[in-house]
């Protein structure tokens, strides 16, 4: 009886774990896509000056 206690508690901790990595690595990429749209925005504004001068 032991080792099932030991196995569920070993089991809970790797999945809460890997929720956690999983929860992280989605938020990274969100961050990431929205500061590639803030660059992209940034270019395109400062190429749209230039063809305005």
């Amino acid at each position: 009886m032991e080792w099932l206690s030991l196995a569920s508690t070993a089991l809970g901790a790797v999945i809460g774990v890997g929720s956690t990595l999983i929860a992280d690595r989605l938020s990274w990429r969100r961050e990431r896509a929205g500061q590639s749209f803030d660059v992209r925005r940034q270019l395109y504004a400062h190429y749209t000056a230039a063809l305005s001068r």
